[in-house]
């Protein structure tokens, strides 16, 4: 039996879920949704293989909540896999302002560094890590801007790429530096 919570949770996933879908298919992504939990749960939340998940608190704490397990009821001391171990290939999650589309593969090799805080939620039904939201402007297939105007979004896409290829040329640069055997200022 689930938790009112988990009923208030649920209901509010699925409006941000809706969002997305409306936004995605404006982007030219349809998205056809699993409705069964038998298929949500043996083929995945929809056919185009994003997990979606809203994040109220995002804009607060400069993190994403990648979860990683849940359960229905905090009495239930079991949790399951979710989230990233979900039978998809993209975690897609933001808020009404910003929404990020990210590599499920990368967030697993994330979660696997433990290099990021993993948390369980106060109310013990879902246990997850913080993501920075400069790592997901790192990590992203694509972010979206759905409050700003298309001309606006573009700015921003260009600005996020550009952050990526100069961090890409530092790390090939710096990993250039290692293996030729000089030392550099981070050694």
């Amino acid at each position: 039996m689930s938790s009112p919570y988990y009923a208030v949770q649920l209901e509010r996933g699925l409006q941000y879920q809706d969002f997305v879908t409306d936004y995605l298919q404006k982007q030219g992504i349809t998205i056809t949704n699993h409705s069964s939990r038998h298929y949500q749960h043996t083929r995945g939340e929809n056919k185009a293989g994003m997990e979606i998940k809203f994040d109220g608190k995002r804009k607060t704490t400069g993190n994403l909540y990648i979860e990683v397990a849940e359960k229905t009821d905090r009495d239930n001391p079991y949790y399951v896999q979710s989230g990233i171990w979900r039978e998809c290939t993209e975690y897609v999650i933001g808020d009404y302002e910003i929404i990020y589309r990210l590599p499920i593969l990368q967030l697993r090799k994330v979660y696997h560094l433990g290099t990021h805080r993993e948390i369980e939620i106060k109310m013990r039904t879902s246990k997850g890590f913080c993501l920075p939201e400069k790592t997901a402007q790192l990590l992203a297939i694509a972010v979206y801007y759905p409050t700003l105007s298309q001309e606006q979004q573009n700015a921003k896409e260009a600005d996020r790429l550009n952050q990526i290829i100069a961090s890409s040329e530092a790390a090939q640069v710096l990993g250039e530096i290692k293996h030729s055997g000089q030392k550099n200022l981070f050694d």
